[in-house]
């Protein structure tokens, strides 16, 4: 599937939301799951091989999501698609996958790149090989990111239903809050979808109390202190 310049649209639409997840990481991080299933697993084995290709494999999963309708209107897809992007690209020695924190871009930048996305993202909607700018062969970390960030508001703008699962999708970004940033500033215009996506996050909150408490814990005081600061600045 990713050694062609498409992906065929009988793969795309037979693709369930777990094997969606699984996909990414196995060509994220190289590795493959034990055993005959795929599926998301605590524990991978990695691959010998030549590495996927820089900007291979976001651009194949934007398309994905393009083709598959069903899995683009998934919130649990829209969080895989930012953890896949916010986890090392190296499994430990362990064999199992790890956050990756991506220091933050100056406010020029991400601008830039955001610029960029819409583009990209026009590209990608009509044809599997968009141009990808220097920027993100320089600094594909960030630049990818904040990609499928900007992706991610699209669906969501897209989205006829109420938002659900929308912790998940916050915790999914790690420790990048600057990137959590971009996606609330770019919802932010469309007041129903801002406060459907804080209605969502307010429940999950109250239902996945401890859930959020151990991720507080596990990322320390910084974290909890970004986190409140842009939720009082986003006004939610």
């Amino acid at each position: 599937m990713v050694q062609k310049k498409t992906v065929p649209g009988t793969i795309a639409l037979s693709l369930t939301a777990s094997q969606f997840s699984a996909y990414l990481t196995m060509f994220r991080t190289s590795s493959c799951p034990p055993g005959n299933e795929v599926d998301v697993q605590d524990k991978w084995i990695p691959y010998e091989g030549q590495r996927m290709k820089k900007g291979m494999l976001v651009r194949c999963a934007i398309q994905i999501l393009f083709l598959n309708n069903q899995l683009s209107h998934q919130e649990k897809c829209w969080s895989s698609l930012i953890q896949t992007w916010c986890t090392s690209d190296y499994l430990t020695p362990e064999g199992t996958i790890h956050p990756l924190h991506i220091p933050e871009p100056d406010v020029h930048f991400q601008n830039v790149i955001i610029a960029m996305s819409c583009t990209i993202l026009d590209e990608l909607r009509r044809q599997f090989y968009a141009h990808l700018p220097n920027q993100f062969h320089k600094s594909p970390y960030k630049t990818e990111l904040i990609l499928v960030v900007q992706f991610v508001v699209q669906l969501m703008m897209n989205s006829v239903a109420p938002l659900q699962f929308m912790l998940q999708l916050v915790l999914s970004f790690g420790t990048n809050i600057w990137a959590l940033a971009i996606l609330v500033n770019g919802i932010t215009p469309l007041e129903s979808l801002l406060c459907s996506f804080a209605s969502s996050l307010n429940k999950d909150l109250y239902e996945e109390e401890e859930l959020f408490v151990v991720q507080l814990a596990k990322q320390g005081p910084s974290y909890a202190s970004n986190l409140i600061v842009l939720c009082f600045t986003a006004q939610m």
